[in-house]
């Protein structure tokens, strides 16, 4: 597997570890290549299991990993054909990329987020002890820090509806997960969504607690979002690379999401130490393999009204997802 590495600022934000795949391809078989470019975040952890594990060897695929910072990234890896799959969440530039007529699918979820939720919404300890915020509707006027623009905003929205609030009663922040938390502490901004690792890391420092970990329970965290072109021409390899990223899933699950065995490769590519990858929230298997159609309607709603977009109307959602092979890959594994 050879592995592109994108360029990644002050690198902070850049994955610690970048390891080879385990893969052994069996002798005289001739492996199918396959692009697939991601921004290594916990929700993809059934791609490190994957890798880790050999289970592209056992559906014969040799993957070429690219490795990006941001999801807008993987979007333009996509459009210039430089990529056939990337692995993200829903954000603007996919539908961006539509309206400047590119013919890309949503092709199926990859990973599903389950209460307790894996990006909760933080606060600083020493405020919550204090009483001074102890609920989201106490946030009104303060500053709210995430990593990410898209759909992280998405998320917050949801968790400030659930606290009575909108998004225009706060400001939002953006900079790096570990900034962040270091503002939380300081008291700099009143609370921040924190991806996993992160979350776990700052409260086990003392520097933040959970305050809203159930606003959206069962959302999509990443999708499989390929071209039609490709779904087309290489319908089997799509089918094969679903196999894969399920079979890892549900032999990750299996085996207990936070178990030694997979701290071990949840280390290699987070650096983030065992007792914070034994105690972090996991993130659940699409067992169905279907991508619904009502979130993802929700989702460009959000975008488009927020002005995000360069669309003036919806696109049907029906007309972007084809999650066939997806489905077929999850009946094959999880009602085998």
């Amino acid at each position: 597997m050879a592995t592109t590495l994108g360029a990644c600022g002050d690198g902070e934000d850049a994955p610690l570890v970048v390891t080879p795949a385990r893969d052994t391809l069996l002798p005289d078989v001739v492996p199918t290549q396959l692009s697939i470019a991601n921004t290594n975040v916990m929700s993809d952890a059934p791609l490190m299991v994957a890798l880790e594990r050999g289970l592209f060897s056992a559906e014969t695929i040799e993957p070429d990993l690219q490795l990006r910072i941001e999801d807008v990234e993987l979007i333009e890896l996509l459009t210039t054909g430089a990529t056939e799959i990337a692995i993200a969440p829903l954000g603007p530039a996919f539908f961006n990329a539509l309206q400047a007529g590119h013919e890309l699918r949503i092709a199926g979820p990859l990973a599903t987020d389950i209460e307790p939720l894996s990006m909760p919404l933080m606060v600083s300890r020493e405020r919550f002890e204090a009483g001074e915020i102890g609920a989201v509707a106490d946030l009104a006027g303060t500053t709210i820090g995430m990593a990410r623009q898209g759909f992280p905003e998405y998320l917050l929205a949801r968790v400030l509806e659930a606290g009575g609030l909108a998004l225009d009663d706060v400001e939002i922040e953006f900079t790096s997960d570990r900034r962040l938390r270091t503002r939380l502490e300081r008291g700099l901004i009143g609370a921040a969504l924190l991806a996993e690792p992160e979350a776990t890391a700052a409260a086990e420092a003392g520097q933040a607690v959970a305050l809203s970990e159930d606003y959206l329970p069962g959302y999509t965290a990443s999708y499989a979002l390929t071209t039609a072109s490709f779904l087309e021409s290489d319908s089997d390899t799509v089918n094969r690379f679903f196999r894969v990223l399920y079979n890892a899933c549900a032999e990750m699950v299996a085996d207990g999401y936070n178990s030694a065995r997979n701290q071990n490769i949840f280390q290699l590519y987070t650096g983030a130490d065992r007792s914070t990858l034994a105690a972090m929230r996991p993130y659940g298997c699409p067992t169905d393999g279907t991508v619904d159609a009502d979130e993802i309607a929700a989702i460009q709603r959000f975008y488009l009204d927020r002005g995000m977009l360069n669309l003036t109307t919806a696109v049907d959602p029906a007309g972007i997802i084809d999650d066939r092979l997806a489905h077929a890959a999850a009946e094959s594994i999880f009602t085998a």
